[in-house]
């Protein structure tokens, strides 16, 4: 009499269950540990971690589903070696981007303000004036003062400043015309101008040239918008810059 089978499958079938599973897993802890692993790379190359993890999930996507097909059989015994070698190539990617030139950003420019005098202080007639600030490239500080005596009064123009390590300066600037100004409030303006223009300003004369004459010039409107402004005030010492 034949014997009867009474098994509902064969013994392979059932083993390969387990070990797919197994496969499976191995596949999906490789492409977790290889996505960790590129993320603290593209941490520290400073690259953009969310482009790169969008790359590397779609490089590793097609791997992923064949993992889970029965029918294809990927990573056979060694699960971890695609998942170093994906690890390695965007690495090497990351470090070819560091030859590039490092193009970090501007800081963040300081505020033009005026450091010498400060708001509300004694000044002599003959002073030198500095200031702070980030002047940005092709521009200049021109410094212009104005009472607060008159209604209306005119913005005379005094110099254009130099630029020093850490902001501007303008020497020998007279604010008044020397005695009778004790107790007069002066307005002292620093206004930024394209370097053109404020070499115009510095050029222009008044007179007929003669070193005798002064050169000082007044209009009624300031050339651009003032980016500080200080209130002083006039005291005794009358001595004229040299």
């Amino acid at each position: 009499m034949a014997l009867q089978n009474s098994g509902t499958g064969s013994p392979n079938a059932e083993a390969g269950e387990p070990e797919h599973e197994s496969r499976r897993a191995e596949v999906i802890t490789s492409l977790v540990v290889s996505l960790a692993a590129f993320a603290v790379a593209g941490g520290v190359l400073k690259q953009s971690q969310v482009l790169a993890s969008a790359l590397f999930f779609a490089a590793g996507l097609p791997w992923l589903l064949f993992a889970f097909s029965k029918k294809v059989k990927v990573w056979a015994a060694q699960p971890w070696v695609p998942a170093l070698l994906w690890t390695l190539a965007f690495a090497s990617a990351g470090v070819s981007m560091l030859d590039e030139p490092d193009q970090k950003d501007d800081p963040k420019p300081s505020p033009i303000k005026f450091v010498h005098p400060g708001g509300n202080d004694v000044i002599p007639h003959c002073n030198q004036i500095t200031g702070t600030g980030s002047i940005p490239s092709g521009h200049r500080i021109a410094l212009f003062d104005r009472s607060l005596s008159e209604a209306n009064a005119p913005y005379w123009f005094d110099q254009i400043a130099n630029p020093t390590d850490n902001g501007w300066r303008v020497d020998d600037v007279q604010i008044g015309e020397g005695e009778g100004d004790e107790g007069a409030a002066v307005e002292l303006i620093a206004v930024l101008l394209p370097e053109k223009t404020a070499q115009y300003l510095a050029s222009i004369q008044t007179g007929n040239g003669d070193a005798d004459v002064a050169t000082y010039w007044w209009a009624t409107h300031l050339p651009a918008e003032a980016v500080d402004r200080v209130k002083v005030t006039r005291n005794a010492d009358t001595k004229e810059c040299s």
